[in-house]
This record gives C-alpha cells, structure tokens and sequence, in this order.
C-alpha cells in the first residue's frame, strides 16, 4: 500500500516538474484566435513562433491583439533604444514589459522596429561567429573584396513618378511632370527631400515652366517633439520669378502618431530671398506655420496632405501659402498610380501674373527602399 502511495506521488511530482519546465507563450489574434509555442522574433512585420503542432509560424504583426511570454526577450525601438524583459500583455495599443527590476515598461507598438528571444540571440550569435573566419584560416585565392557601401546613400526610401497628358482637336495641349519624394530616418533624425517638375504647352504658348525642390532635417527632442531647419528653391517663368531661396527652422509636435494616421503641426521662422525677370529682387523675413498628414486606409494605399502659411514679416499683410494632398494605390509590385492636387498662392504678385496656382495631376511610379 505504501509503495504504490510513494509510486503515485513521484509520478505526479515529475509531471509537475516537467510542467513547470515547458515554455509556454501565447500569441491572441484579432479574430480571437490564440496560438501557444516559443516566440521566437518580430522582423519584417511578422512575428515567428515555434509550435510542436505546427512547426514555426510567421503571423502578420498587425493582426496580434495579445501577446504574452514566459522568458524574456530584447525589444528594439524604432529610435534606436532597447529594452528588454517578459511580455505580460498588449493593452490599448502598448506592449507591457516587465524588466529585470521588475519595472513595469509601456511600449507604443508603432515604436517597436523588432524583438528576438535570448535563444534566438544567443543561436544567430554563434552561427556568426562559426561562419566568421581569420585571414590565417582563408586562402589568398578565396579572399574577396569588402562590398562597396553607399554611407549616407543608404537607407533612403520614396518613390519617382511620371505623368503626362496629350489633347488633339479644339485645342491643342501638352503637359509632363516629374515627382520625386524621399526620406531618410536613423536614431533621432529624419531627411525628407522632395523635388518635381512640371512643364506644359498649350496651343503653342508654353503655359506652364515650374521646377520645385526642398530639404528638411527633424531631429526628435522627446516622443512627441521635434526640431527642424529646412531650405526650398523655386522657379516659375509664367510667373516670371527666376529664383526664390527660402530658409528657416523651428518647433513641431507629433499630435498623433499611429501605424495608420501621423499628424504632425509645426512652426518657425525664416529668409526669403525672390529674384524676377523685369521686376526688382526682393529679401524679407516670413513666418512658416503648418501642418502634415499622412494616413494609410489600409495596408498598401497611401493618402498625404500638408498645408503652410508663410506670412511675410517685411511686407505687412503679404503672405504665401503651399498646399499639397496625395493619394497613392499600388498596380503591381513596385509600381504605383498616384492623384496629386496643388496650389500654390501668393497675396501679392507680380503684375499680370495671377497670383494662385494650382492642378491635379495623375502619374506612375516606382517605389525604392524598404518599408
């Protein structure tokens, strides 16, 4: 009798033990699915874990609505910062992360670039170091050069779009542009630069010669604020204005800030320096208070708005305005089909100019850089 109480007790004491060894995390979907195995990365948007019934699965990042993990892993923020500790849960679009400390970390999902658990870690880590190889352990004829790197080249993503419009009959009309939008973004700081063309024919009489650029550094001072310092150059000849130089920086805050929807506000002040055919050159100071949008109503079509005020300091109650609203759509891998409205105005224009401009414009394009 004693001997099978002691036999039984054994046996459940090593089902607990061998219970407690088991590692256990668990992935909820939003269709309130849930899957259980060992978390094993975040990369490229899709979470991969390991199943015994299923073999490892990568999940879409977007469609997990919990996540929780026996074990620690390393989280990596889109800043650049790390953090590491046990996942106890998602909870109003934050991760709730539970450090060495036993501090309790609220991480926006949109902040986090990836994750890797320590077995993953430790497991890239030594394939790198096997694959890793002295110059004494290769020979001369299997040595190969070190890959060429761009520098700051590198990283930069956007896209180039062509448009173009031909009209026979009544009137005869020609119209091409050319768009390139692109950005850059490591640690804190952020590179946007934007340029386009835009040159159209009408019955003859060239009725629109424009060429457009600008560059902008943002540098992040917390979550939500940035800093900024930003230069434009502009030509028109309709509007007989040869050059116009604009300098400036300031302050902007991130009001909301989301996978889907960025809304950006920001001010400062700045230069702007206007040269005209038959007109006098012009230097004045202007103010730039603004605003920016960009949202993806799902997961491949992009919609952009910005809006600026420029009000000229020098010259009491002349002021600029630039407003620019997007949307693009795939057709196929790479390849986009863009609408673009713009409208430039100026209060006070050289005579027999009119002091709006304005289009839509329908393009194609590529995309380059990853997403």
């Amino acid at each position: 009798m004693f001997s099978r109480v002691r036999q039984a007790f054994l046996s459940i004491l090593c089902a607990l033990l061998l219970t407690g060894a088991v590692r256990a995390d668990t992935v909820s979907l939003a269709n309130g699915d849930r899957i259980t195995g060992v978390v094993r990365q975040l990369a490229g948007g899709k979470l991969s874990i390991a199943t015994d019934y299923a073999g490892e699965i990568k999940i879409n990042w977007t469609i997990i609505a919990d996540l929780t993990t026996d074990s620690e892993v390393f989280v990596k923020l889109t800043d650049g910062a790390e953090v590491s500790g046990t996942i106890t849960g998602i909870q109003s679009r934050q991760m709730q992360l539970v450090d060495a400390s036993n501090n309790v970390l609220a991480i926006e999902l949109a902040q986090i670039g990836s994750l890797i658990s320590v077995e993953e870690r430790a497991r890239e880590l030594k394939a790198a170091q096997a694959a890793r190889q002295t110059p004494a352990q290769v020979p001369s004829r299997q040595k190969r050069r070190a890959p060429f790197r761009l520098g700051f080249l590198a990283d930069w993503v956007g896209g180039i779009d062509f448009g173009f419009s031909l009209t026979r009959g009544n009137s005869n009309t020609g119209q091409f542009t050319l768009v390139l939008a692109s950005q850059k973004k490591f640690g804190h700081n952020k590179i946007v630069f934007n340029a386009n063309t835009l040159y159209g024919v009408q019955n003859g009489i060239q009725s629109r010669n424009s060429a457009r650029a600008d560059l902008r550094y943002d540098y992040s001072i917390s979550n939500k604020g940035f800093i900024y310092v930003t230069t434009e150059a502009e030509t028109n000849r309709p509007k007989r204005l040869r050059l116009r130089n604009a300098y400036g920086g300031g302050f902007g805050w991130q009001v909301i800030k989301s996978d889907r929807l960025n809304l950006s506000t920001f001010g400062g002040l700045g230069t702007i320096k206007q040269i005209f055919s038959n007109a006098p050159s012009t230097l004045a100071m202007e103010g730039r208070v603004g605003q920016e949008i960009n949202f993806s109503p799902s997961e491949k079509t992009k919609i952009s708005q910005k809006y600026e005020l420029l009000p000229n300091f020098t010259q009491r109650g002349n002021y600029r305005s630039q407003l620019d609203v997007g949307l693009q759509t795939p057709l196929t891998d790479g390849i986009v089909f863009g609408v673009r409205y713009y409208n430039r105005f100026d209060s006070k224009p050289l005579p027999n100019t009119r002091g709006a401009d304005s289009g839509v414009i329908t393009s194609v394009g590529f995309r380059f850089g990853k997403r």
